[in-house]
């Protein structure tokens, strides 16, 4: 169950959401006001060591709470093979989605069609692969515009895009501008 656990850990485009109950919170909310006062009450040059046992409890407590909830999990319920498939496509898609976007370069890396792979994404996710890959794509497209100064050329590039003429028809079908528009909006 602890190797499970870090598997879903990694799942770095997988928010995490952790559902405390009253009690838990209850207590965790008691902790923390408890530790204020002591905080107030304690000279300066150790405050921070007790800021410090403060998080280390909360995240022990926290990964504790999450280990608690994803062992139910495990045992109510195991993963199917669309979640399965799903799960390596997101991975597989953080990795390479800057330079391949076709549908059949992820099926190939699971070994089974496209047909099928696309099939089994639309059952536990809702939206087809090619779906994920342009959204991929466009964030990544957007963070570079929006952080960088790189030429709309080097971005185009970078993205693996065969021209940035290219890039360019492929940002504005997507959002409804210019790579060169978009950025001049923020």
């Amino acid at each position: 169950p602890a190797e499970k656990l870090d598997k879903l850990l990694i799942h770095r485009h997988i928010p995490i959401s952790l559902h405390l109950k009253e009690e838990q919170f209850l207590r965790y909310m008691n902790l923390y006001n408890q530790i204020k006062e002591l905080y107030k009450d304690t000279s300066s040059t150790l405050q921070e060591e007790i800021i410090k046992g403060f998080i280390s409890i909360s995240v022990a407590s926290f990964f504790s709470i999450l280990q608690t909830s994803f062992n139910e999990k495990l045992e109510s319920k195991t993963e199917s093979r669309k979640e399965e498939v799903f799960l390596h496509f997101m991975d597989d898609l953080q990795l390479h989605a800057n330079h391949e976007r076709s549908v059949k370069f992820y099926s190939d890396r699971l070994c089974i069609s496209p047909k099928h792979f696309s099939k089994l994404v639309r059952q536990a996710s809702g939206k087809l692969p090619m779906e994920h890959i342009k959204q991929r794509v466009i964030i990544e497209a957007k963070t570079l515009l929006r952080t960088t100064d790189m030429p709309i050329s080097e971005i185009a590039d970078l993205l693996h895009f065969p021209t940035d003429s290219f890039f360019c028809q492929y940002f504005k079908r997507e959002i409804g501008c210019t790579p060169s528009e978009y950025r001049k909006k923020i």
